[in-house]
């Protein structure tokens, strides 16, 4: 909006007349008029108006008019906090099941705590809000084919549950240091524009994940412990640091940005005949095994294969499809479950 000089951007009378506080998220106040103009005119009553991050030069409470001896217009730079306590239902949309009654914006911080829940939330749709905290001994949901996407990290001290299909995207850190994953067919996407983490709390059973894709537009994306993929590694774009951490994929690893492969192993586990792919995308491993269920399994190059380490075929089947290995270390082939398939590579 914008006013001439000396006028007011946005008047606001009595709004309920109960002493409520109206949350405005993410206003643009564009424009200094100058002149002596104000942003924000409280004209009557006794609601609170609260910006929550605005922007713009004209924003902030150096130009707002409370007209009055209260202070009932704040701006706050971040997100306020949405408690879950579930009491109506399962149903993430529902205001009754949250202790404000309002369901959490995109720029707002979801807190699902020890104490006081009836029941479990289930995402179902498109969400998007801020940071997730779940707390020890609550379980999310998230319902088959559906998406929550937080701009923020996410703290999972709990259980996250997926359903087939179903997606979470992270702009922040990803933390399961003490939480738990049911994985399903799901995806974790981290799809940030700086800097992030993934610790995923070890690799039992009940720390793997399915698939997990790196998005990440303007950072390095790190991992922090030993991580378990059932389903596929994608790098889409942005940088992986592997650090010291040992990785376990299962199905496909395809890489179209960068890979940083630290100290550590990958280790490709093939659950079935396959074959599974392995594109590189020009990016070189450390150390890689090859420990599928079975000598027959087969991961196959789509690439050229670059190793600064050991090559292990303990059991499984690599298939080097016609493509260059260029191997920095020792090659070991279990002469009884390993098997290397040449064709016409070096």
């Amino acid at each position: 909006v914008y006013k001439r000089q000396g006028g007011t951007m946005l008047s606001v009378g009595d709004i309920t007349g109960s002493l409520t506080r109206l949350d405005i998220t993410n206003s643009g106040f564009l424009l200094n008029p100058g002149g002596g103009a104000t942003n924000v005119t409280h004209t009557a009553g006794s609601d609170t108006l609260n910006f929550i991050q605005a922007f713009g030069p004209f924003a902030g409470e150096s130009y707002d008019n409370d007209n009055g001896p209260d202070n009932l217009i704040l701006w706050t730079s971040s997100a306020i906090t949405r408690v879950w306590d579930g009491s109506n239902s399962t149903d993430w949309n529902d205001p009754q099941n949250w202790t404000t009654a309002i369901v959490p914006a995109d720029t707002e911080d979801v807190d699902i705590p020890a104490a006081g829940v009836t029941n479990e939330p289930l995402v179902s749709g498109a969400i998007t809000c801020r940071n997730i905290t779940i707390a020890t001994g609550r379980t999310l949901t998230i319902q088959a084919g559906d998406t929550l996407d937080s701009g923020g990290s996410v703290l999972n001290n709990g259980t996250i549950t997926f359903n087939a299909a179903s997606f979470l995207m992270v702009e922040g850190d990803f933390d399961n240091t003490n939480g738990s994953i049911t994985e399903s067919t799901s995806t974790l996407v981290l799809d940030g524009s700086s800097g992030q983490s993934l610790t995923s709390g070890g690799v039992t059973a009940s720390d793997d994940f399915y698939n997990i894709t790196i998005n990440n537009s303007g950072g390095i994306v790190g991992l922090s412990e030993d991580i378990v993929f059932l389903g596929d590694f994608t790098i889409s774009s942005g940088t992986f640091d592997a650090g010291s951490a040992d990785m376990t994929v299962y199905q496909n690893w395809s890489n179209s940005g960068t890979f940083t492969p630290g100290t550590g192993t990958v280790t490709f586990d093939a659950p079935s005949a396959g074959p599974f792919d392995i594109d590189a995308g020009g990016s070189a491993f450390n150390h890689i095994t090859i420990n599928s269920d079975n000598e027959n399994n087969v991961h196959r190059l789509t690439s050229i294969l670059d190793i600064n380490g050991d090559l292990n075929l303990s059991q499984g089947t690599i298939d080097a499809n016609g493509n260059n290995i260029t191997l920095a270390g020792n090659l070991t082939i279990n002469t009884s479950f390993g098997n290397f398939t040449a064709g016409t590579g070096t």
